[in-house]
């Protein structure tokens, strides 16, 4: 008898035990501990936040296509100092546009001239798309008409200098006289917008203190067409649809070089197509 009640309550007490024993593994996480074992790290899900614009984050893109070894050099260095003119002055000198969205600035240097601006331009206008041309002040007064086309088109007329001499070559005070005699050619045939992009890209740390003084924003380009170096329609439109991204600002030539710029004209309507069939708008840079 005595044995039968000793076995009696310990098998109770046995229940009674493991069942405080599940109950406290069911608060606790289903018996697992609430602590990282030793040597293990707690995992905690990032935010996932969209992008954001980052002036940091802003560079020009590279060539798609196999270049000569002097002028990849060429470019990596003029990539670098417009990358430092960039930070130095963030609000008055550009390489891209400060957004995320997708849009893109076509831009069309060394006009206008008789021919292959008229010719871009008839082009922008089919297409419906708006453009900055950065004219050559002494090229105004030889072709006012086609000058008068890029305005009433409703394009952006913008300074690339009164004759186009590399400003890393000449003085500050030179340097702002070719940018002064532009502007007034240009306000001749419509408001001045006092934007400027330097023959050849860049400026001297002392020229652009002094463009920014002015009241200037200078602006260089993130996608090369490289219209001035390739002569096959084909490989414009590589340079430009493969390193495209939002806030690009892509140069391209409205006159000069070779074959009047032939190449270019045959491949501005394939990159406008692309471009829009991948889902970009354009804008004039005076839009920022």
């Amino acid at each position: 008898m005595e044995m039968r009640r000793y076995v009696t309550m310990a098998l109770v007490s046995f229940v009674l035990i493991t069942g405080l024993a599940a109950l406290g593994g069911l608060l606790h996480g289903k018996g697992e501990s609430c602590d990282p074992a030793e040597g293990d790290e707690q995992v905690i899900p990032a935010i996932e936040e969209g992008p954001a614009f980052s002036k940091d984050m802003t560079y020009i893109r590279d060539i798609p296509l196999p270049l000569d070894e002097a002028m990849e050099q060429h470019l990596t260095e003029f990539r670098t100092k417009a990358k430092e003119l960039m930070l130095k002055y963030p609000d008055s000198f550009f390489i891209s546009l400060p957004t995320n969205e997708k849009v893109v600035a076509l831009t069309f240097d060394d006009g206008p001239d008789a021919y292959t601006t008229r010719e871009i331009v008839e082009i922008l206008d089919r297409f419906q798309v708006p453009a900055t041309f950065f004219f050559i002040g002494n090229q105004i007064s030889r072709n006012p008409g086609s000058a008068r086309l890029v305005i009433e088109s409703g394009h952006l007329a913008a300074n690339h200098s009164w004759s186009h001499l590399r400003p890393t070559d000449i003085d500050t005070g030179k340097c702002i006289s070719e940018v002064t005699a532009a502007e007034s050619a240009i306000a001749g045939i419509t408001s001045a917008c006092r934007l400027y992009r330097p023959p050849y890209g860049l400026v001297t740390e002392a020229q652009m203190a002094a463009l920014e003084e002015a009241g200037y924003k200078v602006f260089a380009w993130s996608v090369d067409s490289m219209d001035w170096y390739f002569d096959d329609p084909d490989d414009i439109v590589r340079c430009v649809v493969e390193r495209v991204h939002p806030g690009a600002i892509v140069l391209l030539h409205c006159a000069g070089g070779r074959n009047n710029r032939r190449a270019t004209i045959e491949a501005l309507p394939q990159i406008i197509t692309e471009l829009k069939d991948m889902g970009y708008s354009f804008v004039a840079l005076d839009r920022y």
